[in-house]
């Protein structure tokens, strides 16, 4: 048989009577903040605040000692909210957006390779994903196609996804740790084109003849021949008796904007309508002068 003291039973009690106290004063609060007209969510923020203080007064001075810290998260929050609403209104991107950068810290680090110590410049980045870009771009991909991702994190990686996006590509990120029946499910789901992957993660051989069987690549090599300049949304086409190509405008018909149903004269719809000129079995509207993606 054990005893227990009365002395227990008296703290316990005190404790259930002090909370019991802190939240009706928390209640208490909340309901008069609200009679007065201010709204739910600071309400409840000087419910709990008052629960917390009634509670301990240590409370008080914790907060108290952190304020400073807390006041700079929230500068930095504020700062991050306001800069997100501002690219949004203007229609920004995360091409446009590191453009900027660029122009503003050009010979500032962007990237450090903890791994080699390896540092890359915002120009650098810059020029690679360029090179990256324009090498998308001679492989036919065009904006909207997904391009897997399949490789271990390096600078490499940051430059293959910005250089897609400066071409609209989307790039899946595929985790690296992945093998067998989940690397497949996950590289099926993207609906990819193709697939970067680092000779890293490659189990098994990789002699010329396996690549050349799966129509594989070594990268580097490309990326080191391609141009290093800011990808145009102009695409070279053949021009004759010295005029430029036509405008062209990629047909989509489960998208609003680049549907086209074609006319009441079927004649004349053929005449506006070309097939195979972004990729192979596609179709685009003719209308002008000027060949532009």
């Amino acid at each position: 048989m054990y005893c227990v003291s009365p002395i227990f039973f008296f703290l316990l009690f005190v404790t259930r009577m002090h909370n019991a106290a802190s939240v009706s004063a928390s209640l208490g609060s909340v309901g008069l903040l609200r009679l007065v007209g201010v709204s739910w969510p600071w309400s409840l923020a000087a419910g709990i605040g008052v629960y917390l203080g009634t509670r301990s007064w240590k409370y008080f001075y914790i907060a108290a000692r952190t304020a400073k810290r807390d006041l700079n998260g929230l500068y930095v929050l504020l700062r991050v909210k306001l800069a997100l609403w501002r690219y949004m209104r203007s229609g920004s991107n995360i091409p446009s957006i590191f453009t900027q950068t660029v122009k503003l810290h050009p010979n500032k680090p962007a990237l450090i390779y903890e791994a080699t110590g390896e540092t890359w410049t915002f120009t650098q980045l810059d020029e690679i994903s360029n090179a990256v870009a324009h090498w998308a771009r001679g492989q036919g991909w065009v904006s909207g196609d997904v391009v897997a991702l399949f490789l271990e994190s390096r600078p490499l990686h940051v430059a293959l996804w910005l250089g897609l996006a400066k071409v609209g590509v989307e790039a899946a990120l595929i985790n690296f740790s992945l093998r067998c029946d989940p690397l497949l499910h996950c590289i099926g789901v993207s609906g990819s084109r193709a697939i970067v992957f680092g000779a890293e993660l490659a189990d098994g051989d990789l002699s010329a003849e396996r690549l050349a069987a799966l129509d594989a690549q070594p990268l580097d090599p490309l990326l080191a021949t391609a141009s290093r300049r800011s990808p145009s949304p102009c695409v070279p086409r053949k021009r004759m008796n010295g005029e430029p190509g036509l405008l062209v405008g990629r047909i989509n018909q489960k998208d609003p904007l680049r549907r086209f149903d074609g006319y009441a004269n079927q004649d004349a719809t053929k005449k506006k309508i070309v097939h195979n000129v972004f990729r192979k079995n596609d179709s685009a509207y003719l209308s002008g002068w000027h060949f532009f993606i």
